[in-house]
């Protein structure tokens, strides 16, 4: 597999390329409709937006002076209906190649594209990572004979860091590597040791040097984070990992964290250090972000220090934050005062109805929620966001009917009093998988729940078999079969968007082209014949859901000296390769 003492770095190769996958690897030469399954997310229904884990195991490698580089493949081919992956593949050089499975969505494109590459290079190693490969690492190297090691794990930059130092200087024992997972004269071996981190500071994210990265590689689009990137660019930046909550179809839950992965508490990242992450994300262009995860659970003192950290340092962009439990007045007031742009909240009851949300898992009322939306758009929050969700326990088709009449009600209460644009409602479906490692995942019956696959491979033939996305889903419950889920997404769909035409949200030619868009997917998905489908969002908007402008114009002046450095190395670069 390696020979001892080679550095391919001499040859002015990329230590590692980190390659992601579509959700299915052959959805071009497919009649297959994907449905809503990503509507309420940036990316395509490919889920094209690779993990945020790609980018902070990039900059930690390129901070230890290693040249890496990030291949969004499932961006490329969603872009360019003719690209030639197998060609393309066989030019992409680099000494260890890193694939990611971390949303089991992915499961029919990362076995496809690790078989594919090693084809085209059997002598490169192939790495593979995130939550979906820890849960089913066993499974995975059974029946994934090219994949050469497997690093579990929810942080794992460090164990990460060792391998590749062994894998280009050709040298040194593995079996000191925590959390990797490797063969050895035929059997699959498992490291004793395993790392998981409190402090998450030292793995944050240097956004100014990726940006420099990408702008001196011979490729700087292969790096976008999604294929809508230059049209409607956003940034992420993770406050935490683990969490305080028990969603039960989420496999990021406390369950799965304390129960599969190790974690009995969340790991954190300081208020400067975010705030510094933020900053470093909207240097070279001044896009919005997405600070990810609930910041109350990491505490008030900790609040008021990253609202200290803006208030030393501002920043001009738009800024998100997300809350799984509606935050008290007192809190929405203080995170009022970032020094921000624009600030905008997001909160996700699930259902309108109380039953149903605390049955989800989400443990607050109706009056807590509004009283939240209320304060928000009083206080000036330049945007709140209400998401709900079609697929959950005692959620039959009347009650996830009763969503768009929730937030119609909305509307009349709270946007008419303090402006309808700054309020806006979106339903998606739970879709397409209950994710391993959840309660319901784990304890199906319990939660009423009935699951379609359980295992790595049949989820796999999911996806490999599927027409729609009904044929995808690998659940229903006992309250909606899977029919019913599909008919409820597309009739509150269109619910909904009446909703927002009515208030003026949505002009008569959008609600004409999603309303008819609607209408057509949920046929599809009922009786089939998706032959001619592009890949697209059918219930809403990529543009209704975050404000954002093309790439070009967040442009701010560092990028101009970036770009011609960029020229320069990659001149030199080429002369080297001659």
């Amino acid at each position: 597999m390696l020979r001892a003492g080679t550095s391919l770095r001499e040859r002015g190769l990329d230590d590692v390329a980190f390659i992601h996958p579509p959700s299915i690897y052959d959805f071009r030469r497919r009649a297959l409709h994907f449905g809503p399954i990503s509507d309420v997310v940036p990316s395509q229904p490919i889920f094209d937006m690779y993990p945020i884990g790609f980018l902070s195991l990039s900059s930690y490698l390129l901070r230890h002076g290693f040249r890496v580089s990030i291949l969004n493949l499932a961006a490329l081919m969603a872009r360019n209906p003719s690209l030639n992956v197998r060609g393309l593949l066989s030019r992409v050089r680099a000494r260890v190649f890193a694939v990611d499975l971390h949303w089991l969505v992915h499961v029919h494109g990362t076995l496809n594209i690790v078989s594919l590459l090693k084809e085209l290079h059997p002598d490169t190693p192939v790495v593979a990572g995130g939550l979906s490969s820890t849960f089913f690492f066993r499974e995975l190297t059974d029946h994934c004979r090219h994949l050469d090691f497997l690093v579990l794990g929810d942080t794992v930059e460090d164990p990460f860091l060792v391998l590749i130092e062994r894998l280009v200087d050709g040298r040194g024992s593995l079996e000191s590597i925590p959390n990797l997972v490797w063969r050895e004269n035929g059997r699959v071996r498992v490291s004793e040791r395993y790392f998981l981190p409190r402090c998450l500071d030292k793995y944050a994210i240097d956004y100014s040097l990726l940006y420099r990265r990408a702008l001196s590689s011979l490729h700087p689009t292969w790096f976008v984070p999604f294929a809508d990137f230059l049209s409607e660019p956003i940034g992420a930046i993770l406050a935490y990992k683990g969490c305080n909550f028990n969603c039960i179809a989420c496999g990021g839950s406390r369950f799965a964290f304390s129960t599969y992965y190790g974690r009995s508490d969340v790991a954190r990242k300081s208020p400067k250090t975010l705030w510094e992450e933020l900053k470093s994300a909207t240097e070279y262009f001044r896009i919005p972000v997405f600070i990810l995860q609930d910041v109350q659970w990491l505490g008030r003192r900790w609040v008021e220090e990253l609202v200290k950290a803006s208030r030393e340092d501002p920043a001009d962009s738009f800024v998100y934050l997300e809350f799984f439990k509606p935050p008290p007045r007192d809190y929405v007031l203080l995170l009022r005062r970032l020094a921000v742009g624009s600030l905008g909240f997001q909160v996700s009851p699930e259902s309108q109805s109380e039953e149903v949300r605390v049955a989800y898992g989400r443990e607050f009322d109706n009056k807590s929620l509004e009283s939240f939306i209320e304060s928000s758009l009083q206080a000036g929050i330049d945007r709140l966001d209400v998401y709900f969700m079609i697929g959950l326990p005692l959620q039959d088709y009347q009650s996830a009917m009763g969503i768009p009449a929730y937030v119609r009600r909305l509307y009349r209460e709270y946007g008419a009093r303090y402006g309808t644009s700054r309020l806006q409602g979106f339903a998606a479906p739970l879709a397409p998988f209950v994710d391993p490692g959840s309660l319901a995942y784990t304890f199906p019956e319990r939660y009423g729940y009935r699951l379609r696959a359980r295992t790595l491979l049949e989820h796999y033939y999911l996806l490999d078999k599927a027409a729609t996305w009904k044929d995808m889903l690998n659940y229903e419950t006992l309250w909606m079969t899977r029919s019913d889920i599909v008919r409820a997404t597309y009739d509150v769909a269109q619910e909904m968007l009446k909703v927002k035409k009515d208030c003026g949200l949505v002009d008569e030619n959008l609600y004409a082209e999603i309303s008819g868009a609607i209408s057509e997917a949920k046929q599809i998905a009922l009786k089939g014949g998706a032959e001619g489908l592009k890949l697209r969002k059918e219930t809403t908007d990529l543009r209704m859901l975050y404000p954002s402008t093309r790439i070009f114009k967040t442009i701010r002046p560092k990028v101009l000296p970036g770009m011609l450095r960029g020229f320069v190395e990659n001149a030199c670069s080429f002369v080297r390769r001659l």
